[in-house]
């Protein structure tokens, strides 16, 4: 099993899960926050459930704490229910 399958299933479900409940979207540094996760985590559990099409990238930013924007993401699934 790959780093990256092992990661995403140790936190998959909670980023997801998370993401599922904030449907205006979280940056990596609020959905590591919310959850306690270091953001080196977050970052390559959310690029595995993005290559898996369950979470998606928007066209929003936000502060992202260290003076630079972040992007905000999606559960994929709860933004094309919500477009529908």
């Amino acid at each position: 099993m790959s780093v990256h399958a092992q990661i995403a299933g140790k936190h998959g479900d909670r980023v997801l899960d998370l993401l599922e409940a904030t449907p205006e979207g979280l940056t990596d540094f609020q959905i590591a926050d919310r959850l306690g996760m270091y953001l080196s985590s977050v970052n390559a559990t959310r690029n595995s459930l993005m290559k898996r099409g369950l979470v998606r990238r928007t066209d929003m930013t936000r502060p992202s704490g260290r003076g630079g924007v972040a992007t905000v993401w999606v559960a994929a699934n709860e933004r094309e229910e919500n477009a529908a």
